[in-house]
């Protein structure tokens, strides 16, 4: 099913921090996970994902540190700080309310 995608913006920093709960993973890595875990519903382009990745650490969220990958390149690994994770845990208790009235909403018999 598709959805408008305007949707997902107001969510960003919640699915990415999200995602890197899971574990530190690179920029692509972190793109092909955030696929996966939604089951292909959320597909963040690379001009979304990078500016997300570098808000989120100007806010503390997540920190980044450069790593040789398996090819011998550098490439850089987020991984989601303290900050980070309390931040998720408010947004996780803050969707689940908001959620469960959109629920009752749209379930009300006309």
């Amino acid at each position: 099913m598709k959805f408008n995608r305007e949707l997902m913006k107001g969510h960003l920093k919640t699915i990415v921090l999200s995602a890197l709960s899971d574990g530190p993973c690179h920029a692509y890595g972190l793109k092909k996970r955030i696929q996966e875990k939604s089951l292909d519903v959320f597909s963040i382009p690379e001009g979304t994902i990078y500016p997300t990745l570098h808000k989120l650490e100007k806010d503390g969220l997540i920190e980044s540190q450069e790593v040789e990958s398996q090819s011998g390149r550098e490439i850089r690994n987020y991984s989601i700080t303290s900050k980070g994770i309390k931040t998720l845990e408010d947004n996780r208790r803050e969707w689940s309310f908001f959620s469960r009235a959109m629920k009752l909403m749209l379930e009300s018999e006309l």
